[in-house]
């Protein structure tokens, strides 16, 4: 029954997680494992450097915030995410995901360099209904919409899925808002027995942006920050089942 808006709105159901409302107004970092400081609150710093070393990987592609270099102020988090943080989560959406497997300390080399655990995302693949989804709140407006359809019994299955989110901070600052845009289309097909395999494309665009204040005519601030980015993967598994070898991803 939770209204999701970003991913890392799943990790309220994470034990002993501490639950807020969905926030697109910010920068939403990763943090499975709760940094303290001396005086018994959340540490700031513990928390960035928690979500720097958690790994985001979707459909087997890990997210990287290696590159990220830009930041709009001291204290305005760009689109992004701080450079001192992790992936900034607002850019996935939940619409279009079948599951969510979190790994709470180190897992195996499988996933890379890592420190804190591994949030795994498998999107959705296959037929299903088309669902369309529409959500608003005083602070968000969502919409999305998902199908997959078959292209014949050797053609196999297109996935398609679209989602736009309007954030903004305040209901009396209408000026700062956040916008997220993400397409994704993924092709799906059973080969015989032995290979099941999955491409899929994703179009993403995330926007942090903030008009000057028509109340202060005296600082007239403005300030914008984006990230475009696509991403390109496959996925297959072939059935050996020869003694010790069962399947190979």
């Amino acid at each position: 029954h939770m209204q999701t808006s970003s991913l890392t709105d799943l990790m309220a159901f994470l034990p002993g997680a501490a639950l807020s409302n969905p926030d697109l107004s910010s920068a939403n970092k990763f943090n499975i494992r709760t940094a303290f400081d001396g005086t018994g609150g959340g540490s700031a710093y513990g928390q960035n450097l928690n979500s720097l070393g958690t790994s985001i990987i979707v459909d087997g592609a890990p997210v990287s915030a290696n590159a990220n270099l830009q930041a709009l102020s001291p204290s305005i988090e760009g689109a992004s995410g701080s450079t001192q943080g992790g992936i900034d989560g607002r850019g996935i959406s939940t619409d279009n995901i079948e599951s969510v497997e979190v790994i709470r300390g180190v897992p195996s080399v499988e996933y890379g360099d890592l420190t804190s655990g591994a949030v795994i995302v498998h999107s959705k693949a296959g037929r299903e209904p088309v669902n369309i989804r529409v959500k608003a709140n005083p602070y968000t407006y969502q919409a999305a919409a998902s199908g997959g359809f078959s292209l014949g019994e050797k053609a196999g299955i297109l996935n398609l899925a679209a989602d736009y989110a309007y954030s903004t901070a305040s209901l009396y600052q209408a000026y700062s808002y956040y916008q997220r845009l993400n397409l994704r289309t993924s092709w799906s097909k059973t080969f015989g027995n032995i290979l099941t395999t999955s491409t899929s494309f994703t179009l993403g665009h995330n926007k942090d942006t903030t008009e000057p204040n028509p109340d202060d005519l005296i600082n007239n601030v403005a300030a914008d920050g984006k990230e475009n980015n696509f991403r390109l993967n496959t996925n297959g598994t072939i059935s050996v089942n020869k003694g010790w070898l069962t399947t190979i991803k």
